[in-house]
């Protein structure tokens, strides 16, 4: 386990990988960094199997941070996670990571993506990954993606906020393909379930009680 640990880059531990190394059953908590509180992972391959990631904070990513990685998770966790500006949970930039059967749930960012943030031509792959309850001050209190495409099916989005646009998830000139995603109980001033705007979007969810103080109950798409 790492705990209480800190440093500029990757509090609990940083990546600079060579290899394409796999790594399981790890828990990372209460670490602390300006860039990845928990964990920085810089060019290359890793996988990353029933790892926990709980209460690391940060500048950016308060749990995970990768750049330029291809990055496999597999039945891990992100509870409490917290960054300054974007990236509660995990940050990817410019990286290409596919996540089965994750968890996000309680992270919160100062500024976009409670849960999960890509950026930068990231395409960020998920199956089966549940966000609860993340929060995010600005866009996306589940997920945020700028400048970036992600491919999502059987996913579920419940109880996350954000303060401005998109509850469940913001995107903005990303790409958008949902399969079999569930959004409930996710509010925001706009886009209460998700608020979509530039990039081409393919859209197969079920909306429930997910809701927008203002306008875009439910799905805002287009930037209205």
């Amino acid at each position: 386990d790492f705990t209480d640990n800190s440093g500029d880059d990757g509090g609990g531990m940083f990546i600079d990988i060579i290899i394409s190394p796999i790594l399981n059953n790890c828990t990372f908590t209460g670490n602390s960094a300006d860039v990845g509180g928990g964990m920085y992972g810089n060019s290359g391959s890793v996988t990353l199997t029933n790892f926990t990631f709980s209460n690391n904070t940060s500048g950016f990513a308060g749990g995970l941070f990768c750049h330029s990685v291809n990055l496999t998770l597999v039945d891990c966790t992100f509870t409490g996670n917290a960054a300054d500006e974007d990236g509660g949970g995990l940050f990817n930039y410019s990286s290409n990571p596919a996540l089965d059967n994750c968890t996000f749930t309680g992270n919160t960012a100062g500024e976009g993506g409670g849960g999960m943030f890509s950026r930068s031509s990231s395409s960020p792959t998920l199956l089966d990954c549940t966000f609860s309850g993340n929060t995010a001050s600005d866009f996306g209190g589940g997920i945020c993606a700028n400048d970036s495409s992600m491919d999502l099916d059987e996913c579920t989005f419940a109880g996350n906020t954000s303060s401005s646009r998109g509850g469940g998830i913001f995107a903005d000139d990303s790409s958008a393909d949902l399969a079999g995603c569930t959004f409930d109980g996710n509010s925001a001033s706009t886009g209460g379930g998700m608020y979509i705007t530039g990039g081409s979007s393919t859209l197969s969810c079920l909306l429930y009680t997910s809701d927008a103080a203002d306008e875009g109950l439910g799905v805002d798409l287009g930037g209205r």
